[in-house]
């Protein structure tokens, strides 16, 4: 963050000062009377404060919904398996239970509504946070297990009771061998045949 500054001058004095929110700074700049320089100076400072708190609490903001949909939990799809839609009536105010999770495996969750805020959680629908952001959201299991994915109109964690289509996918990469060893195909051997 770029540190305030106060440029006087013998009649006024001009104030350059950084404001903060969540994507970048920016800055702010005003002149004031040489009177006014002082009380000036002071309110840019309980601004600055005020605006870097603000967008500080903003920034730690991790969503906790309280109703589970669906009401039973869903097992983590398999790599390859293509997008697995959890519900078709999800509102951004629910969170879903995915079990069996494998340490290490990739995910996309989606929400049919734009902008849809998405928190994933492990261990229980409070649990420590493993990420978030807007839909789609790609994330990680950092250890085998559950994990609770909530759903909220924004970063702030607005709720609406609008229904829309929720999926998650298992992204992790499928194994596949490009390269063919031997060369030449074999045929399958015959019954009692032995070790070929």
């Amino acid at each position: 963050m770029k540190n305030a500054s106060c440029y006087p001058t013998r009649k006024s004095s001009t104030f350059i000062f950084p404001t903060m929110n969540q994507n970048t700074d920016s800055l702010l700049s005003f002149t004031a009377k040489a009177r006014t320089t002082r009380f000036v100076f002071f309110l840019a400072m309980l601004m600055l404060a005020i605006t870097a708190g603000t967008s500080h609490r903003a920034l730690a903001q991790n969503c906790v919904n309280t109703i589970m949909n669906p009401a039973s939990s869903i097992a983590a799809p398999s790599k390859g398996a293509g997008p697995y839609t959890i519900s078709t009536n999800q509102f951004q105010s629910q969170y879903n239970q995915l079990t069996g999770a494998i340490a290490g495996h990739t995910f996309r969750s989606t929400a049919g509504i734009a902008g849809t805020w998405i928190t994933v959680r492990a261990g229980s629908a409070t649990g420590a946070l493993v990420a978030q952001g807007s839909t789609p959201l790609d994330w990680t299991a950092t250890a085998g297990g559950t994990y609770f994915i909530h759903y909220n109109t924004n970063s702030a964690c607005g709720t609406a009771g609008v229904g829309m289509t929720t999926t998650v996918e298992n992204t992790t990469p499928v194994c596949a061998n490009i390269t063919q060893f031997p060369t030449a195909a074999f045929s399958a051997p015959i019954k009692d045949a032995g070790l070929y």
